[in-house]
């Protein structure tokens, strides 16, 4: 239910109706379930740049309730969970410190 306020306030914000964003939308190959995801996923990726951040909080900034729905998603996204998404960056920053 909140994925349809927020079509309906991304509409309003751009002026337009909620058919009209959603045919914009799909002229450019995006539905707002695509839109969304991509933002989502994006977010998540810069949040977990920051290990002081808990996995907990990226998964609600990012609009999931618990950690279990957003690891589902993020594997969905990366192939990857969080945990192993943050280990690659550590390993790959202690890699790039040592050179």
């Amino acid at each position: 239910q909140t994925d349809r306020a927020d079509v309906h306030t991304a509409a309003d914000a751009t002026g337009m109706t909620v058919r009209s964003l959603q045919r914009r939308l799909g002229r450019c190959g995006w539905t707002w379930s695509d839109l969304l995801d991509d933002l989502r996923r994006r977010t998540a990726l810069r949040m977990l740049d920051d290990p002081s951040v808990k996995i907990i909080d990226v998964a609600i900034a990012v609009g999931y309730s618990d950690a279990a729905h957003f690891t589902r998603a993020f594997h969905r996204w990366c192939g990857m969970s969080p945990v192993a998404h943050r280990r690659l960056q550590r390993d790959a920053k202690s890699v790039t410190e040592r050179d």
